[in-house]
């Protein structure tokens, strides 16, 4: 239910409830709104509960060097925090403040984690069809979650194309693609009628 806007009244006495007001006013999206209100409660927690209005550079500066130091948050999330409090002060508040400087965050390398062909396996072996054929051809073909939901017996040309998986460049560098009991699966539902079998 998150998408369903909180009640406001016309006349909000909390500070947080006049912020989303006048966003609100303003044409905001939904998703900013709450984007903006988490950011800015999370500045005032960090602050002991300070009110906002007593704050000025040095604390903003403080909490986006904590997001950065303590947090290890991105750059885009520091962006966003940083986005949600030029709004609160500059445009709502109408207080200015000179140029921040803070602790930037950096840019930290993703090592993607990718499973070994024993890892796999172990993996599938404690699944019960129809999820372990869903898995293995998620993991042997490269489909999303929902592509794999969406997939239908009725895509006969799709079950062809699975087949022959293992003649394919995914099969250089992934060599247990499709297994024999998968193959098999998939060469049983070819041979059954021409009814749509969801996957799901």
């Amino acid at each position: 239910m998150d998408d369903i806007p909180v009640p406001v009244k016309p006349q909000p006495t909390r500070l947080t409830d006049q912020f989303r007001l006048w966003l609100r006013q303003n044409n905001y999206r939904y998703k900013t709104e709450q984007t903006y209100l988490h950011w800015l409660v999370a500045y005032i927690r960090f602050h002991k509960l300070r009110h906002p209005k007593e704050m000025s550079t040095p604390e903003i500066e403080a909490f986006l060097t904590h997001l950065s130091v303590d947090r290890f948050c991105s750059v885009g999330t520091q962006k966003v925090a940083l986005n949600a409090l030029n709004c609160f002060y500059r445009k709502f508040l109408r207080v200015d403040f000179p140029d921040l400087s803070f602790r930037p965050a950096k840019r930290r390398p993703r090592v993607p984690v990718v499973f070994t062909d024993a890892e796999a396996r172990a993996i599938f072996e404690q699944l019960h069809d129809p999820y372990r054929l869903m898995a293995e051809i998620m993991y042997g073909c490269g489909l999303r979650v929902s592509e794999a939901l969406r997939w239908s017996a009725a895509s006969r040309s799709c079950v062809a194309h699975i087949l022959s998986a293992t003649r394919s460049p995914l099969a250089f560098w992934r060599p247990a693609t499709i297994s024999a009991r998968c193959r098999s699966c998939l060469a049983t539902l070819m041979s059954a009628p021409h009814s749509a079998i969801c996957m799901s």
